[in-house]
């Protein structure tokens, strides 16, 4: 295993740790901020299921950029010499697990996949920050390391004036009630059973500040699961509130998302809100059916007898909107690599819908863009070969040297779904992006 040295210290002011970070990591070509807003009122994980309250990785000194084969090589890497290992796959890996190439060009440019073991590792929990980095390194650069990601913040980095002049293209109405329609013919032939389908919000010839907007974002709607990431020119701001896979010795751990609800005015429309929520036909329609997939993705390497609901359709408030998730748990094989567990489980369901071959092809079909590393995942890896990996939807995909910006944004169809409905979804969920950025 590669050696690091660390360098501690306490703190008492977060947001400032959060901002320092961001500040000093988006200088690296290769930057990654997993954010768990342990500090936010609404969206916090129970304990039991948060690991950091931030983890952060600069720099690169090992790395592998992947196209096609992709786990195999993946899993020789993270083997060759145990380390912090930070991952990236994007949603394009289906062509090797389920045979469905895209039909589009990513215009972002992320890798199909990418992990990394960084230069600078940053480690916060319970107020205290760790600063890892390789024996190689002087001792006395760690320590200004360490004196920047603890000084107090002199501004949040956010940029409003180029921000505010950004217009989006979309899809109208028209156009998404035709794709509507051909999907719902295949669910009343039985083809599908239920299928996410996505839209994409576009913006070219512009100019954003990233550090500045995941500060705004952060701040507006802080999610359990939240990305700053910078692979060269390409960055990834994003508000998941969606696990993907965790795992944690032999226990893995997902909780897909199906099912939301606006916040109300006060605590009585509220708490109507989470009841209607809960009792709706619909939203525990698919909930239940992304669970029963989920639960069929890990039967193929849990230990026989082990895959168990111990969530079904919990509603958790976050600071806009209450959602239903589930969770599924099981114990993994014993001879089961962590990332076939991974490549056996991409992509997930809450995203895809059931069965998931045929509901890929259809999105492949009916979407008119190329999700690119949205609906992927990021995470990490540690040395002793636990991970935690996300689900990137609430985002805001950018490409600095393009200037090229998407927001992509999605919703469950079945049988029971109104086309107006579906799509007011799509609209509100990328209008809060735009919110932000603006």
């Amino acid at each position: 295993m590669l050696m690091r040295q660390v360098l501690s210290a306490s703190f008492e002011n977060l947001q400032q740790i959060r901002a320092n970070l961001l500040q000093w990591g988006a200088s690296f070509d290769y930057f990654m901020l997993l954010d768990s807003n342990s500090d936010a009122e609404y969206g916090r994980l129970p304990e039991a299921y948060l690991n950091y309250q931030f983890l952060a990785a600069a720099g690169i000194k090992r790395c592998l950029r992947l196209n096609y084969p992709i786990f195999q090589p993946m899993k020789r890497f993270v083997e060759e010499q145990p380390d912090w290992y930070f991952v990236q796959i994007s949603f394009d890996a289906k062509l090797e697990t389920h045979g469905v190439p895209s039909q589009h060009v990513d215009l972002i440019g992320f890798p199909k996949a990418f992990v990394f073991s960084p230069l600078w590792l940053v480690l916060v929990k319970d107020n205290t920050l760790e600063l890892h980095y390789s024996s190689s390194l002087d001792c006395g650069e760690a320590k200004l390391v360490l004196q920047k990601l603890l000084k107090p913040a002199t501004s949040n980095g956010a940029d409003k004036k180029e921000a505010s002049k950004i217009k989006f293209s979309g899809v109208s109405f028209e156009v998404y009630q035709r794709a509507f329609e051909s999907v719902q013919k295949h669910l009343l032939r039985g083809d599908i059973y239920e299928m996410n389908y996505c839209i994409n919000f576009t913006a070219s010839q512009v100019d954003i500040d990233p550090v500045g907007s995941y500060l705004r974002l952060a701040d507006y709607s802080p999610a359990p699961f939240a990305v700053f990431y910078r692979h060269g020119s390409s960055y990834l701001l994003s508000a998941s509130p969606e696990r993907f896979l965790k795992k944690a010795h032999k226990r893995i751990i997902s909780q897909p998302i199906k099912g939301t609800a606006p916040r109300g005015k006060d605590s009585v429309e509220d708490e109507a809100l989470k009841t209607y929520l809960q009792q709706n036909g619909k939203d525990r329609s698919e909930n239940i059916m992304i669970t029963d997939l989920v639960r069929n993705d890990l039967s193929q390497f849990a230990e026989e007898g082990t895959v168990k609901v111990t969530d079904l359709c919990g509603v958790y408030t976050f600071r806009h909107v209450h959602q239903m998730i589930s969770t599924i748990e099981c114990i993994l094989q014993q001879q089961m690599h962590a990332i076939d567990a991974i490549r056996l489980a991409f992509p997930m369901g809450s995203m895809t819908g059931a069965p998931k071959r045929n509901a890929l092809k259809f999105i492949e079909t009916y979407e008119t863009f190329n999700r690119g590393i949205f609906s992927g995942s990021v995470g990490y890896i540690t040395p002793e070969g636990d991970f935690d990996l996300n689900v990137i939807i609430r985002s805001i995909l950018y490409n600095a040297a393009t200037r090229f910006l998407s927001i992509p944004a999605g919703s469950a169809i079945t049988v029971y779904a109104n086309a107006l409905q579906e799509y007011k979804e799509c609209c509100l969920k990328a209008q809060a992006l735009m919110d932000v950025l603006s």
